[in-house]
């Protein structure tokens, strides 16, 4: 019997031109799953009663991390313990891991072998990588993610309510470790703390970080450092036409202006031109001196302080100066909720301060502010100007420092727990589907992360997500192709998800699970009918 090698070959090639046009869909469904854990929540600080002082603390706990965002892990340099999801993709080469940093500090990966990975930064080692296989892999693509940090020790010490060792996420920051350990105590210095890592040390300034927003402050901390809250050395009291009337601590150099500041500034019925300074010598129960001081001049604001000094601000009595207020009312998750008479000019930052400053408790990301229409009522939940604060305080982001108009009402709600009401929902062909955290800023490729990744069955390019319109009452599907963002690396295609959203991973209808079995198939049964034709 003749075997016709002509149709042989013609159904050969037929299996051939299957395998390949079914290849490169079927592998973005059975690509190994990298995606197993998530990130990290944020360290919850702990909540904790400063207790009544002499002296005015700004002292407020963070409501969360900056890790809470993934641009806060892009200059984190690696460490032992990290987990690491790591895949490399070509029209030739498929492969995806998840690893741990060993105590040696390299990895292995296949076709590549060993590779230092400790000290660098996620990009730079996927840089490392890239380099590594160009000259064995055409075209190769790289992707790596930081999954989850190790855990190190710090130490507080000092004038703090719980002084002791911290255990806390690598990526940690100073606020979040004075947090832990309750704040400082009433007589504890919140400007000169001092920072110790190895051989270095340094001095923190608190009122810089939550004042000024300067997040050089704020430093991230290694494992075993030392932060030392010393007492406090330099106090001054400013009493009378301020807007917050008090003790502060001071460093030395700085001036009156600096104390009127701490203080958020002038009543807008001060008489600065009638202002007078009480200086005491050391130990002393009485001043030395009471004097007038002209604090409507530069050089008045310009005298430095000492120890001790009391500056009284009287209030301007002639009935016939028009003064201007600005009346602002702050409401929430404040020290010190009430209505505030501010200087024309007074920002967001200015007023979360003079009300005593965030709790740990506060919603910073949604700050709400109410302003007056035209009929002067407070315009309507839905007109109201949504500010993230939490980015004004910690991450010196002037543009949420709103400026504040006469009437407006600021709302600090309460931060949700993300076990409750706030969830975004992941379902389908994922490794972990059902309800998940809402954190704001994060991604959909984030929340496949969080859900463990897709399933081998999974047709990433048809994803779905489905978000509610404010009223609740209709829907809008969005389709998403998540193999460019999450095997590509399109972030420009990786959308924001809000509070609620339904996120759907549906199942390939083209998968198969051994495509050499289906070609051997097609072929023995081309060579079956050659045979027998």
């Amino acid at each position: 019997m003749r075997v016709s090698t002509n149709r042989f070959l013609s159904w050969a090639l037929l299996a051939s031109l299957l395998q390949m046009a079914l290849m490169p869909a079927a592998f973005a469904q059975s690509m190994p799953s990298a995606f197993s854990q998530s990130l990290p929540p944020a360290a919850a600080p702990v909540e904790a009663s400063i207790g009544s002082t002499a002296v005015t603390s700004p002292f407020v706990s963070p409501a969360d991390e900056a890790i809470d965002t993934p641009g806060a892990i892009l200059d984190y340099p690696l460490g032992i313990n990290d987990t690491l999801s790591i895949n490399i993709w070509s029209n030739t080469l498929r492969f995806g891991q998840t690893v741990v940093v060993p105590l040696e500090g390299r990895i292995y990966l296949p076709q590549i072998g060993e590779i230092e990975v400790v000290g660098l930064t996620t990009t730079q080692l996927k840089e490392k990588i890239s380099r590594t296989i160009a000259g064995r892999v055409k075209d190769a693509k790289v992707s790596v993610l930081l999954v989850k940090t190790h855990t190190i020790k710090v130490y507080v010490t000092g004038l703090v309510k719980n002084p002791g060792t911290y255990s806390m996420n690598a990526l940690g920051r100073f606020a979040t470790a004075l947090s832990l350990a309750g704040g400082p105590l009433p007589e504890g210095s919140l400007r000169q703390i001092t920072l110790k890592q190895g051989s270095k040390t340094r001095s923190l300034d608190w009122m810089k970080l939550v004042r000024e927003g300067d997040a050089s402050q704020n430093p991230r901390l290694q494992a075993g450092d030392v932060i030392h809250v010393p007492q406090a050395q330099h106090i001054a009291k400013v009493e009378g036409a301020v807007n917050k009337p008090g003790a502060y601590e001071f460093l030395p150099g700085e001036t009156i202006g600096t104390l009127i500041g701490f203080a958020n500034g002038l009543d807008t019925g001060a008489a600065p031109g009638q202002a007078s300074i009480a200086q005491f010598p050391s130990d002393a129960q009485t001043p030395q001196e009471e004097r007038p001081i002209d604090l409507s001049s530069a050089k008045g604001l310009q005298t430095k302080l000492s120890h001790r000094d009391i500056i009284t601000l009287p209030t301007n009595t002639l009935s016939y100066v028009e003064i201007r207020r600005t009346r602002v009312k702050i409401t929430g998750e404040v020290a010190n909720p009430a209505e505030y008479t501010l200087t024309l000019g007074n920002t967001l930052r200015d007023l979360l301060m003079a009300a005593g400053g965030p709790k740990p408790t506060a919603g910073l990301r949604e700050v709400k502010i109410y302003r007056r229409g035209e009929s002067g009522d407070l315009l309507r939940n839905s007109e109201a100007q949504v500010v993230d604060a939490y980015r004004l305080l910690y991450d010196s982001d002037d543009s949420q420092n709103v400026q504040l108009k006469d009437g407006d009402l600021v709302a600090v709600p309460v931060n949700k727990d993300p076990t409750e009401d706030s969830a975004v929902y992941v379902y389908g062909h994922v490794g972990k589907p059902g309800k998940m955290a809402y954190r704001s800023g994060y991604h959909l490729s984030d929340y496949l992360n969080s859900a463990g990744g897709p399933m081998p069955k999974a047709n990433l390019r048809g994803v779905t997500i489905t978000r509610m319109a404010s009223d609740s009452k209709k829907s809008q599907t969005l389709k998403v192709d998540a193999f460019r963002i999450m095997h590509e690396g399109r972030q420009d295609l990786d959308p924001v998800l809000q509070e609620g959203d339904v996120i759907h991973v549906p199942e390939s209808f083209f998968y198969i699970a051994n495509f050499q079995d289906v070609v051997n198939v097609i072929l023995a049964a081309a060579a079956v009918w050659a045979i027998f034709k």
